[in-house]
């Protein structure tokens, strides 16, 4: 059947209307769950933009959005990705100077041409290593192809950008997402909660460390 993609509309609603009620914000927090998180991280930031002063800092919060692909040569994974593309149309968005970036790239190339340019830029991810849902998206079947997946491609944006990237990589465990669930508050890795990361990434604090939890198989 056909599907209409109403998300960009939503998102320039939303921001109009934040823009409408603090006109001369110096500071936006941007953040998404799931498929929420992809457009976070995706093209949200690049609209904030649009529609904010540039002098303000920009906050981004990634929750479970994997903004990873399997682009194994499998005809099957392949056509999934090709499907993706041509449904949601993604590509259009794409700056001429990201010269990467394509619908059959890793998504991350935006997040790397976003962070090598915006100096009031900053971004957190979070994740399991297990994540169920993910892993039936990327076709991953096991924990450990998930995680080589994922630390693949994050290690890379951790790496180039240290200051301003940091991952809150959860291990042992296949749940989702953690904004809005008991996860927020209850989650962990290595001993650290996450609520009291993700305040940590808001005040910019010494408490924003990058943590990827070492591999414990799932139950």
């Amino acid at each position: 059947g056909v599907r209409h993609h109403r998300g960009l509309r939503n998102l320039i609603a939303a921001l109009d209307l934040a823009r409408d009620e603090f006109p001369v914000a110096k500071e936006i927090f941007l953040s998404g769950s799931s498929a929420g998180g992809v457009g976070a991280a995706a093209f949200a930031p690049s609209v904030a933009r649009f529609v904010f002063d540039n002098r303000a800092r920009l906050n981004v919060f990634n929750d479970a959005g994997p903004v990873a692909a399997n682009l194994a040569p499998i005809p099957p994974i392949q056509q999934a990705i090709a499907a993706r593309a041509a449904d949601w149309q993604f590509g259009q968005f794409y700056p001429e100077s990201c010269t990467t970036c394509a619908p059959d790239a890793q998504a991350t190339e935006m997040i790397k041409w976003r962070l090598a340019r915006d100096t009031r830029l900053r971004e957190a991810f979070y994740s399991t290593d297990g994540d169920a849902t993910n892993r039936f998206f990327v076709a991953a079947p096991t924990q450990e192809i998930y995680r080589a997946i994922l630390l693949s491609v994050h290690d890379e944006v951790a790496a180039a950008f240290p200051d301003t990237y940091k991952r809150f990589i959860r291990s042992g465990d296949d749940s989702h997402t953690a904004l809005a669930t008991p996860l927020f508050y209850l989650g962990e890795a290595n001993g650290v909660p996450l609520n009291e990361w993700t305040q940590s990434f808001l005040d910019d604090d010494a408490g924003w460390i990058d943590i990827v939890e070492d591999f414990v198989p799932l139950p």
